[in-house]
């Protein structure tokens, strides 16, 4: 599963930062493209992976785990070899700036849990760790100290802000500097006060790894 060849973006061989965006449920992953250019990351090394039947896994991520497997885990290693073809072509992790919206967020989130890595940063927009209510997740280590952006709404319909939250609190605990931003009234969607968001935090982003 979910080894459809990934939507690539090359500037030129001296770039030194790159990017993995993944597009939300039944979405295309052009429109992760479209998000690069909204935050200025097209001059950077950039990889846009698709899933199979534009859906990462087939349930909400609020369900118990088991519901999404094995698709949330072949995700996450989906994840995981594109981080490896981009260490092939000379990027450390901390060069590589991890991200998503809706269910491509939540699988970032998973990645992060399930196979943490330090990265230059994590762009979490309308998703978080998956599991019903009361799941506890063990904070990561390997996180510490990596820049986090989460965004979320108590007007999203898919994605309670309580699970943002939830998500926010455990990259802290796992050492990572997080930035959460709520937006009253924003729905399920990627707005300008996102946008905004992300362009000051990948401005502030460390220079070197």
């Amino acid at each position: 599963m979910h080894e459809i060849a990934a939507l690539d973006h090359r500037v030129s061989d001296d770039v030194d930062r790159a990017a993995i965006l993944l597009h939300g449920r039944r979405r295309p992953p052009s429109d992760m493209r479209d998000l690069a250019g909204q935050l200025g990351l097209l001059a950077w090394r950039c990889v846009f992976p698709p899933a199979d039947d534009a859906s990462w896994y087939p349930k909400s991520f609020l369900k118990p785990v088991e519901v999404n497997e094995p698709s949330l885990d072949a995700a996450v290693g989906r994840v995981e070899a594109e981080v490896e073809r981009l260490r092939d072509e000379g990027f450390a992790p901390e060069r590589i700036l991890v991200g998503g919206f809706s269910q491509g967020a939540c699988v970032i989130c998973e990645y992060l849990a399930r196979r943490p890595t330090r990265h230059l940063g994590a762009l979490i927009l309308s998703g978080g760790l998956a599991g019903p209510a009361g799941t506890t997740w063990r904070p990561q280590v390997e996180l510490e100290g990596m820049p986090a952006l989460l965004t979320g709404s108590p007007a999203d319909p898919w994605v309670p802000l309580a699970r943002v939250r939830e998500t926010a609190d455990w990259l802290r605990a796992s050492g990572a500097r997080v930035r959460l931003e709520e937006f009253a009234d924003r729905e399920h969607v990627i707005d300008d006060r996102d946008i905004a968001a992300g362009v000051e935090f990948i401005a502030g982003l460390p220079d070197q790894g």
